[in-house]
């Protein structure tokens, strides 16, 4: 698995870690959203799937108060696990982005900072960014042995971290869930099932899934690589720039 693992890891090398927090207004969205974006999860921190069942529910969460709809598709750690994920061997397109989760280990085989918690890629030449990363592991000081939710901490970063590929910016705000870093209200509110994005950030999120949705009708997607995971973000590390 190590040498699956570090083969599908390409240009990760060169982003820069990020520290987020959390949301203290609620975002403004509409009920049923009608927009989608489909997550492909590469789970190889293998953390239970109870926990992260747990993150996914709450990441999803924050999208749909966004209003936007997130599926999530399960694929493989491993290339003996491929013929298991039927749904990443697929044609994806702009509406899909590949987020991996990491152990404190694999992040610091990469030579990044393990006392991060995440980080994201954006594309340099202005397209859709694509690959998120969250250390699992570097999340856990955070849950202060059992007082905030472990799942929910993690969901927050997971959401994050898609937010500043949606948001197609590096930056931070000074408040919500893109806010960094974060203290123990942020905290508080994440373990409350509070943390949101702002409005304005939930109006920008809506747009540019509304973009994303229409390329993917104007254009194919690429098929996935690396025995199952998209490649898009895989190519010259030229076209990205780190996201923190």
């Amino acid at each position: 698995m190590d040498r699956f693992f570090r083969s599908c890891l390409g240009a990760s090398a060169l982003l820069i870690m990020s520290a987020p927090s959390f949301a203290r207004k609620p975002s403004a969205s509409p009920d049923k959203p009608d927009l989608k974006i489909t997550v492909y999860l590469y789970n190889y921190a293998q953390v239970s799937a109870t926990l992260l069942g747990r993150a996914k529910q709450e990441a999803a969460r924050i999208y749909r108060a966004a209003g936007v709809e997130t599926e999530w598709a399960d694929c493989p750690r491993s290339v003996d696990e491929v013929p298991e994920y039927p749904g990443c061997q697929t044609p994806v397109g702009s509406t899909w982005i590949a987020l991996r989760v990491l152990s404190r280990s694999m992040i610091g085989g990469l030579g990044l900072d393990p006392s991060k918690f995440g980080l994201a890629m954006l594309r340099e030449d202005g397209g859709f960014g694509s690959l998120a990363l969250v250390c699992s592991e570097c999340a856990e000081p955070l849950v202060q042995g059992g007082r905030y939710p472990y799942g929910l901490i993690l969901g927050g970063l997971m959401a994050h971290e898609l937010g500043h590929l949606l948001l197609a910016t590096t930056r931070h705000s000074a408040e919500g869930l893109m806010h960094s870093p974060w203290d123990r209200r942020d905290l508080e509110y994440a373990a409350h099932e509070q943390m949101l994005f702002t409005p304005k950030e939930a109006q920008q999120i809506r747009a540019q899934v509304r973009d994303r949705m229409r390329d993917r009708q104007a254009t194919p997607g690429p098929k996935p690589g690396c025995q199952g995971e998209p490649v898009w973000a895989e190519r010259a590390v030229g076209e990205l720039r780190a996201a923190s």
